[in-house]
Parts: structure tokens; C-alpha cells; sequence
């Protein structure tokens, strides 16, 4: 009988491991809105409000496949940037990427946004967010305790000629 029991506890102890959903919620979504024949590739970041995460702190991180790839960048209703991605493989935060004065905000605030951009050759972009704690520094912000909250989104970047 103490067999049974001990056999019964390791299946329902396996069973309930196994169901254990993720402790980290995907709350953040990404769109890629270009319009086929367009001058600019169009990207909209799409935040879902979740309480669990709300006073935790958010950042956009932007990977390519290039060396040296030079994007220019502008939020909805915002003057162009240029931003560069100078190693391939690396992540960077898109958010200093684009304003290195940058304040990072909290889920609370963030609100969904549409990012316009150019690219100056062909690559593969890899964009993600992450949320964790805000640890500041003298003029400086980063997170802690980091964790992912979108799924990795791949979009090809493509050089568009201005003469068209």
C-alpha cells in the first residue's frame, strides 16, 4: 500500500511540475506595419496592461545581423534620429539607441508606439522587451532583476532608395 501511495505522490508531483505556466507574463507585442512599395518600414510596439508588472520599469531592446548598420529612426510624430548598431549579435537598448538622454519608464506609463525607420543597407532586426528594476547611478539608468516579457520579433529591414 505505502508503495501505491509513494508512486501515486511521484505522478501527481511530476504531473503538477509539468503544468506550471511561465512566471513571466507576454504582455508586449509587436506589429510590423509596412505598407509593400513604402519609403519606410513601420513598427508598432503594443503594450497589455498586467497589474502583476505595472510599477516594474521597460526598455526595447534592437539586435542586427549587420556590422555598422545605420537606421534612421523617429517615433509617431517625431523628427528623425539616426541611430547605429555597430556589432551584429549584440543587444542594445533602443530606447538610449534613440535618445541618450533617455528616462526609462514604467509599465504603468509605457504606452503602445509606432517607430518609423530607414536603414542604409539590408539586415535582419531582432526587437524584444524587457521589464525588471530601475537601478540609477549618477546620470545613469539600467534594470535589474531582468526579465523578458515579449517574444522575440524578427523583421527584415531592407534599403529603400530615396529616389523612388
Amino acid at each position: 500500500m505505502k508503495r501505491i501511495v509513494i508512486f501515486i505522490s511521484l505522478i501527481l508531483c511530476l504531473v503538477l511540475n509539468g503544468c506550471k505556466s511561465e512566471e513571466t507574463p507576454i504582455n508586449v507585442n509587436f506589429k510590423n506595419q509596412t505598407i509593400m512599395g513604402g519609403k519606410t518600414h513601420t513598427l508598432t510596439v503594443v503594450y497589455a496592461e498586467d497589474k502583476r508588472i505595472r510599477d516594474k520599469y521597460t526598455d526595447i531592446l534592437v539586435k542586427s545581423d549587420q556590422e555598422n548598420l545605420t537606421l534612421n529612426f523617429a517615433k509617431e510624430l517625431d523628427s528623425s534620429k539616426t541611430i547605429n548598431i555597430e556589432n551584429s549579435g549584440q543587444w542594445y537598448s533602443l530606447t538610449k539607441l534613440y535618445d541618450p538622454s533617455f528616462s526609462l519608464t514604467t509599465f504603468a506609463k509605457a504606452q503602445t508606439t509606432t517607430y518609423v525607420f530607414t536603414s542604409n543597407k539590408e539586415a535582419n532586426l531582432k526587437f524584444k522587451v524587457i521589464g525588471g528594476d530601475l537601478n540609477e547611478s549618477e546620470n545613469f539608468q539600467t534594470l535589474t532583476n531582468i526579465f523578458t516579457v515579449s517574444k522575440e520579433f524578427d523583421m527584415k529591414a531592407e534599403k529603400i532608395s530615396q529616389n523612388t
